[in-house]
């Protein structure tokens, strides 16, 4: 019990300055934020204000703001590592433990948040329930959190197997509840990079609340790179169905995905129809989408290389090589493309050449990917060609290449036949 009676107290306040024209709590509130800031206060005066805020029942003075307020002060001496004050620390819990019985919904939390750590999660969510009610975002967060476990692991947060389940309807309740109260960090959950796209796997999969289709598409195309487009929000479905091999879903969903034109997913149901994955194979029609897909987009690499497939091998389509050879040809300077942007066509290929050999592509392939960059006037390709003719007469294989040069646009052989010819001469 505190030695300091009311008309005592009130005489100390008039003494430090209080005049009466606002609340005794609010005073004492005021006067511990000042006395913070000075550097010369008088310690006598927080140790009277610290005896009375504990022992008193006096509604008009241990107000749960005031009780919390001074628990934060001695909160900051503890924190304090010139000073870590062993008296601090339990003056501190003292007044947590008497805001919290007053139901100051930041002490809740706190004793809250010690119960968690102690792996009492039952306890803690008692009290968190407690402080939500009482309005604390921090508890609604809490809250979300606990329900929410695996969902947000992207957060630098650990959370034990309590046995409570994940809850989706549960988390997005708690969350946007303390969304409403200006919680930042419910906030960055749903403006980080993937957790609309999480939120929707949830919903798709049947994990943690019944599978919806329709709210998980809204979940996509609310995540990152959703845009509120539907197209991307179902090719996001026919993907998490492709990851459980699940190709009868997998292939529905990038077919309505098609709907919407997009190359991407025309080339992609023309492949699934090819194979026969997830949907009877039907050549005819694989072609019809690649066809549609090359329409809207002409210099994609595997659209192009799916139709000179199909041309070579007559598959959905009569067989025409000469379609064959123009597709193929635009399959070369593509991937030619893809190796160095800042090198000439000729170097490109001899490069792309290089890297298919190293890759152990078939002796033939590379071969005339030489050729084609040693036809463009690359001596380097000229040279690897000749390692790779199996002829040691060479008299041949400058006849041969000399023969094959009658195409004035294809200086290139003539050279490669003279250096055949040099080698000739010498050897």
């Amino acid at each position: 019990m505190s030695k300091y009676k009311s008309k005592t107290f009130l005489k100390f306040l008039k003494s430090i300055g209080y005049d009466g024209n606002s609340t005794m709590s609010d005073f004492i509130v005021k006067y511990i934020d000042e006395y913070e800031k000075a550097e010369n206060a008088e310690l006598r005066n927080m140790n009277i204000l610290t005896d009375v805020l504990i022992n008193s029942k006096n509604p008009e003075i241990a107000t749960p703001e005031t009780i919390f307020r001074l628990k934060n002060y001695y909160d900051n001496i503890w924190n304090d590592e010139n000073s870590h004050n062993e008296k601090a620390w339990e003056l501190s819990k003292k007044l947590l433990r008497k805001a919290a019985a007053l139901n100051h919904p930041e002490a809740l939390c706190e004793i809250a948040d010690d119960y968690y750590c102690d792996k009492k999660t039952q306890k803690a969510m008692e009290l968190y329930q407690k402080a939500a009610e009482l309005g604390s975002d921090k508890a609604m967060y809490a809250l979300g959190s606990i329900y929410a476990k695996d969902w947000i692991e992207f957060i630098n947060e650990e959370y034990y197997d309590d046995g409570i389940e994940m809850d989706i309807e549960k988390i997005l309740y708690w969350y946007n509840k303390a969304i409403e109260r200006g919680n930042k960090s419910a906030m960055f959950i749903f403006k980080a990079s993937d957790s609309w796209y999480r939120l929707g796997i949830c919903y798709a999969k049947d994990y943690g609340t019944p599978k919806d289709e329709a709210k998980a598409i809204e979940c996509f195309k609310k995540d990152e790179y959703g845009n509120g487009d539907d197209e991307w929000a179902l090719s996001r479905l026919a993907y998490i169905h492709s990851k459980d091999d699940n190709k009868e879903e997998e292939f529905k969903y990038t077919l309505r995905a098609a709907e919407f034109n997009g190359a991407e997913f025309l080339n992609k149901v023309g492949e699934m129809y090819y194979k026969g994955e997830g949907t009877t194979q039907d050549k005819a029609k694989a072609f019809e989408y690649f066809k549609r897909a090359y329409e809207i987009v002409d210099d994609d690499i595997s659209i192009i290389c799916n139709l000179r497939d199909c041309y070579l091998k007559g598959d959905g389509v009569t067989q025409d090589l000469y379609e064959a050879f123009k597709y193929d040809r635009m399959y070369r300077e593509k991937l030619a493309s893809l190796v160095d942007i800042n090198i000439d066509y000729a170097e490109k290929m001899y490069r792309f050449a290089n890297c298919a050999s190293s890759e152990g592509v078939a002796t033939e392939k590379v071969f005339e990917l030489y050729l084609e960059s040693a036809q463009l006037g690359n001596f380097n390709a000229i040279k690897r060609l000749i390692e790779y003719d199996s002829k040691s007469n060479y008299e041949d294989s400058a006849i041969r290449w000399l023969r094959n040069s009658w195409n004035d646009e294809i200086k290139a052989l003539r050279k490669l036949g003279q250096v055949y010819y040099d080698l000739y001469l010498t050897h």
